[in-house]
């Protein structure tokens, strides 16, 4: 048996957080200088941005306690390290697909079920804890499982965004989308703000080498 601490993140509240996040440090700043005409360092906001996002990261958050042993996963639910709130058993043979999937904030993990349901975790990039310990160790347990079955019951390894067709389109819309963007920003005299063009670009870009990386190996 083994077991692992893992801070399973919300992507709605993080989203959220981040919102609040730039309004502080982009938009808000503008509005002042537009409406006030106040002229503004941005340091401090970008500093307050930051602070918000730092200090508020417990709140898109949850810990989770998972145990594997021979017959399956068990994830047990926690409001801290202490007080448990529910938890959720998973038996092997009624897995059919996992993913881990990367991102660029995030980590995937999925679990499809013979019953038509389906676990999600997320898990944020630069938390420590034992997220990677646990990914290493699942996938070696699913390995081991999978050569002593036969092929109907192996458990599948999942596709991820970046290796379907969807995924290749949307790779090449977004190519087009930023390579258009700044011409139509010049060619109009647009007013941008270049936090959010930072964000659209960093985002696009990692999305564009993720699907250009998983169709390089195929």
């Amino acid at each position: 048996m083994k077991e692992y601490w893992i801070k399973a993140s919300f992507r709605s509240k993080y989203i959220i957080r981040l919102l609040i996040s730039l309004i502080i440090a982009a938009i808000l700043p503008g509005l002042i200088f537009n409406y006030l005409e106040l002229k503004l360092d941005l340091v401090p906001f970008l500093g307050i941005g930051f602070l918000f996002m730092y200090f508020t990261k417990s709140l898109s958050r949850q810990n989770v306690r998972i145990i594997m042993d021979s017959m399956g996963l068990k994830l047990i639910y926690q409001k801290n390290w202490l007080k448990q709130i529910h938890e959720h058993q998973y038996l092997w043979n009624s897995i059919q697909e996992y993913l881990f999937q990367e991102e660029q904030y995030f980590t995937l993990f999925r679990l499809k079920l013979k019953d038509g349901s389906t676990l999600k975790l997320s898990h944020d990039r630069n938390d420590s804890d034992d997220f990677k310990m646990f990914e290493n160790d699942f996938v070696s347990q699913i390995e081991n499982l999978n050569n002593s079955i036969t092929d109907a019951n192996k458990i599948k390894t999942g596709k991820t965004i970046y290796e379907t067709k969807l995924g290749t389109i949307s790779a090449y819309l977004l190519v087009i989308i930023l390579i258009a963007l700044p011409i139509i920003i010049w060619l109009r005299g647009i007013k941008y703000n270049w936090g959010t063009l930072l964000m659209l670009y960093s985002g696009g870009i990692f999305f564009i080498y993720s699907v250009y990386f998983n169709n390089r190996k195929k």
